[in-house]
C-alpha cells in the first residue's frame, strides 16, 4: 500500500526522470506498470520493490538511493549501466527536492565532519572497513596480491593476478627503486607491493598501516617468503612515522585521509624522503570542475564504506603540495579505466562467492551494501566522474639517487 507520502515523491522523481536526455531508462513499478524515460538507445531496467524508494530518493538523494538498494527496495539487473545513466545525466537530473532532503543532507555532513582524520577516528575509520577479517577479502581479491587497488591490463582477457603484477612493476619503474635503497610503503595494506618490491629489486622496505589484520597478514606472508631481513611491517599512523627513506611509494591512500589533511601527508613525505628522493603516488580523483558540488554533499560512499574519506581533485592535491612541501609532480599518467575493469572482476568474484560470505556471518544487507559499492565506482570509473592517477613527486633542482 501506497502512502500519500510516498505517492507525492513518486510525483517528484517522475517530473525530475523526465529531464534524461542520454539514455533510456525503464522503471517498473509494484504494481507492474513500466514507465520509461530518455531517448530509444538500449535500455537500463529499474525494478521497483517497494514505493519507499521514492520516498528515499527524494529525501536524501545520492544517499537515499544506495539506502533503498540496501533495503531492497528497487534491484536491477545491470546496476553498474543504471548508475552510468544517472551520472551521464547528472546535470539534468540535480535539483534541491524537498525540505526533507536538504535537512537530513545537513545531518550527513554532519555525520561526515566527525568522522574526520584525527590520529584516533583515522584508526577507527581503518578499523570500520578493513578490519572486516582477512577471509572476507580474500573472497574477492586475487590471492596473490590481495591488492586493493587498481590494476593496470593488458587487455581484458588478462586474469586478475596478472594485471595486479604489471601495475607492481609499474610502480616500482616510476619511483626507480634500486637494491640500495630504503622504501617506505606508506598504507602497506596486506603487504602485497612490499614484498614484491623487496622480492623483485632487492631494496629494504618499511611498511606502515593503521590495521592489525593487515599487519598480521602481512607478516605472514613475509615470513613465507623469507623476506623478514628485508621487509618490516609497522601498526603505524604515516603522522607519526619518523627516519629518512630513499624512495616513498603509497597506493591509494590520499581518498581515505580527507581534503583537510592532504597538506599534512605531503609535509610528513617531504620530511621523510632524503635528497634527491622521489615519491610515488596511485590516488583516485575527481574532475576540477565536480569538487565543490562534491565537497558540500558527502555521498554514499563516505557514509557507508570510507568513514572520513574524500576524493580530492588534482588540482586539490597540487594545490596542497605546493603550500607544504618542496615536492612537486614530475609525471602523471591516468589510469582510471584499468580501475573499471578491476572493480569488474572484484565484483564477478564477490558474486560467486555470496554463499561463503553468508556463512562468515555477512548477511543479505551487508551482500548487497557492497555490491552497491562496487557497481557505484565501477560507473564513476567508467564513465570517468572519477579517474586514477598515477603521480611521480620529486624535488625540482634535485637529481634522483
Amino acid at each position: 500500500m501506497q502512502t500519500l507520502f510516498e505517492e507525492r515523491c513518486e510525483r517528484l522523481v517522475d517530473q525530475r526522470l523526465k529531464n534524461i536526455k542520454t539514455g533510456h531508462l525503464i522503471i517498473e513499478l509494484p504494481n507492474g506498470i513500466q514507465v520509461h524515460y530518455g531517448d530509444d538507445s538500449p535500455p537500463r531496467h529499474i525494478k521497483v520493490n517497494r514505493y519507499s524508494f521514492f520516498s528515499r530518493l527524494v529525501t536524501a538523494g545520492n544517499i537515499g538511493m544506495g539506502e533503498a538498494w540496501m533495503a531492497n527496495d528497487w534491484e536491477s539487473e545491470d546496476l553498474t549501466g543504471v548508475l552510468e545513466l544517472f551520472i551521464g545525466n547528472m546535470g539534468e537530473l540535480s535539483g534541491n527536492g524537498v525540505t526533507a532532503r536538504v535537512a537530513k543532507r545537513f545531518h550527513h555532513m554532519v555525520q561526515h565532519s566527525l568522522n574526520r582524520s584525527t590520529i584516533t577516528s583515522n584508526r577507527c575509520n581503518i578499523h570500520a572497513h578493513y578490519d572486516l577479517g582477512n577471509e572476507f577479502y580474500q573472497l574477492f581479491l586475487d590471492d596473490e596480491t590481495m591488492m586493493f587497488s587498481s590494476a593496470i591490463f593488458l587487455n581484458q582477457e588478462e586474469p586478475l593476478p596478472d594485471a595486479q603484477r604489471r601495475k607492481i612493476r609499474c610502480l616500482i619503474e616510476r619511483a626507480d627503486i634500486q637494491p640500495e635503497h630504503h622504501l617506505l610503503d606508506i598504507g602497506c595494506g596486506w603487504g602485497g607491493f612490499a614484498i614484491a618490491a623487496a622480492r623483485l629489486t632487492g631494496c629494504r622496505v618499511t611498511g606502515i598501516t593503521l590495521s592489525e589484520e593487515h599487519s598480521n597478514f602481512a607478516q605472514q606472508r613475509i615470513a613465507a617468503e623469507g623476506l623478514e631481513d628485508q621487509v618490516e611491517i609497522l601498526v603505524c599512523d604515516y603522522r607519526e612515522m619518523e627516519g629518512k627513506f630513499d624512495r616513498i611509494v603509497s597506493i591509494e591512500l590520499l581518498e581515505v585521509l580527507g581534503h583537510a589533511h592532504l597538506g599534512t601527508f605531503f609535509a610528513r613525505c617531504d620530511r621523510l624522503l632524503k635528497p634527491s628522493g622521489r615519491a610515488v603516488l596511485q590516488v583516485s580523483c575527481i574532475p576540477d570542475e565536480y569538487h565543490d558540488l562534491y565537497h558540500r554533499s558527502p555521498d554514499w560512499v563516505q557514509k557507508y564504506i570510507y568513514h572520513g574519506g574524500m576524493l580530492p581533485s588534482q588540482s586539490e592535491l597540487t594545490g596542497a603540495m605546493e603550500r607544504h612541501s618542496t615536492l612537486a609532480v614530475e609525471s602523471q599518467e591516468n589510469i582510471g579505466l584499468h580501475y573499471a575493469e578491476t572493480l569488474r572482476r572484484w565484483r564477478r568474484a564477490f558474486e560467486a562467492n555470496r554463499r561463503k560470505l553468508m556463512k562468515l556471518g555477512y548477511d543479505g544487507e551487508f551482500q548487497r551494501k557492497w555490491i552497491y559499492y562496487l557497481c557505484y565506482c565501477e560507473a564513476g570509473f567508467q564513465t570517468r566522474f572519477t579517474n586514477t592517477l598515477h603521480l611521480v613527486l620529486a624535488r625540482p633542482g634535485e637529481n634522483i639517487g
